[in-house]
């Protein structure tokens, strides 16, 4: 089950999963970081892959959210890694 945020522009909500990514605006703009928040009572994994497959960032056994900075990243798109579980959620970000 893959999905995909189309929009950078706005935070994106995601009722369903209680997962937010949040700042979205900032993270593109290059100037804040991305928070990924998880509302549940389970513990996920994030990374941020960039667009040749290289892992740029990686955080292990989360709980309640984890921050992505921006800062350093080559202008581009990247592809945010969510996992909870045996379940992987990958949503795309744009660094401008």
């Amino acid at each position: 089950n893959r999905k995909i945020i189309n929009s950078v522009s706005v935070d994106e909500v995601l009722d369903k999963l209680f997962i937010k990514i949040l700042n979205t605006d900032g993270f593109a703009s290059g100037n804040e970081s991305l928070t990924v928040q998880f509302l549940g009572n389970q513990l996920f994994d994030v990374s941020l892959v960039d667009i040749q497959g290289k892992t740029i960032y990686s955080a292990a056994n989360q709980r309640n959210n984890a921050t992505v900075s921006s800062s350093g990243l080559n202008k581009g798109l990247y592809i945010l890694n969510i996992t909870l579980g045996s379940k992987v959620f990958n949503y795309k970000v744009i660094k401008f």
